[in-house]
């Protein structure tokens, strides 16, 4: 695969390609993409356009793209962790509010 940018810029009436380093696009093959990229939660590569990219073989990126989704599913694993200790916390007050509650609408209702 083969990973091009375009150098654009945003104008009233759209799009404007620009020049930067003498030239429209940079390209390379995404197997080169610098070591700083990311996989987000929905498999997108995220790359970091102003580093330069890094040649490596074909087999080197796959065992890096594999370290990264490793990463990445690491990242989420512990992000749900802590949501689910968070829910956890709040139903406990939620209850605790909801007694206290069904409490104070019983004593009106006598």
């Amino acid at each position: 695969m083969l990973y091009i940018y375009v150098y654009y810029e945003e104008t009233k009436k759209g799009l404007k390609f620009v020049k930067i380093n003498n030239s429209y696009i940079e390209s390379y093959f995404l197997k080169d993409i610098n070591h700083t990229f990311r996989r987000n939660p929905k498999n997108q590569l995220q790359v970091n356009m102003s580093v330069p990219p890094e040649y490596r073989t074909r087999k080197e990126f796959v065992k890096l793209l594999m370290y990264k989704i490793k990463e990445s599913h690491e990242r989420q694993i512990k992000i749900s962790e802590k949501a689910l200790k968070n829910i956890m916390a709040n139903e406990k007050v939620l209850l605790e509010k909801n007694r206290e509650s069904e409490i104070k609408i019983l004593k009106n209702l006598q």
